[in-house]
């Protein structure tokens, strides 16, 4: 709800600028996100608890946030109903599968990497690895808004598949340094490129929607988020962790390969 107003409340302050629209709400969803495994690891180093300080301090936030969203300024309402279903404008349904896939390597790794780092004796630092996945790509995020969004699209998906091939291969053989080169490689394009470059896409095609066309887009990014894990559990425990990835990264790869030359294809029937 948060997401979907407040890039409605910036689109309206700023309706010709969709890609500084993009920016804001990019790099603040991707610093909240990485902020809080941070803040979380950091206060259980202090205090191993099942309620760590963080939470209060969160909620303490949350309230102040509150005050200054009512302090607001009003900005025109429109006269269709408070609560609306999200849209897919025309063009945004590859820019969602693009999310999609990107967001469901990082459900992956979120859940995958804590298991990797316990192996080398690291369970308390898997907030500050999430934070290091996240925050690569919100240090990406200045040259990515630079690039066309179709362009940024593409290039997030080489570096998917880049990233996943590594850390997938760290896995395999039990190399850390291998598994945290693709956790970074593959956080420039889950929370950089792709993110970012999908974010511009949607909300320069949403036109006087773009509330909904944003509910849209993270749709398909919590549905990528979220569905893929589960299915890799089940498989998982069947087959192993590991055959489950490899047989994950055959579709993940695939996929990203032929949504990358859909876009490239896209660019080109644009410039013509």
């Amino acid at each position: 709800m948060s997401t979907g107003t407040g890039t409605a409340y910036l689109s309206n302050l700023m309706p010709k600028n969709s890609a500084q629209v993009a920016a804001y709400v990019s790099l603040t969803t991707a610093v909240g996100f990485s902020s809080g495994a941070l803040f979380t690891n950091i206060s259980l180093w202090f205090n191993r608890s099942l309620v760590p300080f963080s939470y209060p301090t969160v909620f303490i936030l949350l309230l102040g946030c509150i005050v200054l969203a009512i302090r607001l300024s009003e900005q025109p309402v429109t006269l269709e109903k408070l609560i609306r279903l999200p849209t897919f404008p025309s063009g945004t349904i590859s820019t969602g599968l693009a999310i999609a896939l990107a967001w469901s390597l990082a459900g992956i790794v979120s859940v995958i990497l804590p298991t990797q780092l316990m192996q080398y004796g690291l369970p308390n630092w898997s907030g500050l690895m999430l934070f290091i996945f996240v925050i690569s790509g919100v240090l990406f995020q200045p040259l990515a808004r630079r690039l066309n969004s179709r362009r940024s699209l593409q290039l997030g998906c080489v570096l998917l598949i880049l990233g996943y091939t590594i850390f997938t291969c760290g896995a395999w053989l039990g190399v850390l340094n291998l598994v945290l080169m693709g956790v970074a490689i593959a956080g420039t394009a889950c929370y950089g490129f792709t993110y970012l470059g999908g974010m511009a896409e949607v909300v320069r095609l949403s036109g006087s929607q773009s509330a909904r066309a944003i509910s849209g887009y993270f749709v398909c990014a919590y549905l990528g988020f979220g569905l893929p894990v589960i299915f890799i559990g089940l498989f998982s425990d069947q087959f192993g962790i590991l055959n489950a990835l490899v047989g994950f990264g055959i579709i993940f790869i695939t996929a990203n390969l032929m949504l990358g030359v859909h876009q490239s294809l896209a660019s080109r029937t644009n410039r013509l």
